[in-house]
């Protein structure tokens, strides 16, 4: 089976240009509705309050969700109870590796 893998990180994202954040915003919008499964990852790092707000969204939905989250992320336990209440099908994972094993039985 072929599999298509859409990433939103580039690696030069001038955040101060607001035409870039329209463009990033747009591009999400339209690759998240192509997509047939979406994976998200809540790093320790940031909070990540716009992957909450898709998280949110896409959880509304029966789409193949995959969620992974770091130990230490700072909201884990909103991200548990509300994927929980909407989505029990989906099963949390707490590291990138077990995320990727995930991925790797779908394909």
């Amino acid at each position: 089976m072929f599999q298509t893998l859409f990433n939103p990180l580039r690696p030069n994202f001038p955040i101060d240009d607001p035409s870039a954040s329209v463009f990033q915003i747009q591009w999400e919008h339209e690759y998240l509705r192509k997509a047939t499964a979406i994976l998200f990852w809540f790093p320790a790092e940031t909070l990540c309050p716009i992957t909450l707000y898709e998280l949110g969204a896409w959880s509304m939905t029966t789409k193949p969700l995959f969620v992974g989250v770091h130990p230490d992320y700072a909201r884990i336990a909103d991200v548990e109870l509300q994927t929980r209440l909407v989505r029990p099908d989906v099963e949390i994972v707490y590291s990138v590796q077990a995320l990727a094993a995930q991925l790797r039985h779908l394909m």
